[in-house]
């Protein structure tokens, strides 16, 4: 493999926690907006782009926590998670160099006692 495999308990709650998020979220969006497709007396099946506008010019603005979560998933998507991605890759590149060195000293050794041998 390319990269290192996860463990399980990582990979599972790296699912977990986004698969959660995200649901709760898009329910949430979901439920209000049909919420405010009921106020404004228009149903989600709406044919004529006349009604839809009517429908669109009507309807009361989302709730200031939707707003606020939707901001924050905006601020984890374009930050946190890049940020954290990079944490990730210096962590893997670390890994590899400490390793490449334990690697150059067992030559080095190894090297220095086949001399000693001859």
């Amino acid at each position: 493999a390319f990269l290192p495999s996860v463990n399980f308990v990582t990979f599972w709650g790296a699912t977990f926690f986004h698969g959660v998020t995200f649901t709760l979220l898009w329910t949430w969006l979901g439920v209000e907006t049909a919420g405010q497709l009921e106020s404004s007396g228009t149903t989600a099946t709406a044919t004529t782009a006349g009604s839809a506008a009517a429908a669109a010019s009507t309807t009361t603005a989302t709730s200031w926590e939707l707003q606020l979560a939707l901001g924050a998933m905006l601020v984890c998507g374009f930050v946190l998670s890049p940020a954290s991605m990079a944490w990730w890759v210096r962590d893997l590149r670390r890994g590899a160099k400490e390793q490449e060195g334990e690697e150059k000293k067992k030559r080095k050794w190894f090297i220095a006692a086949r001399r000693q041998q001859q």
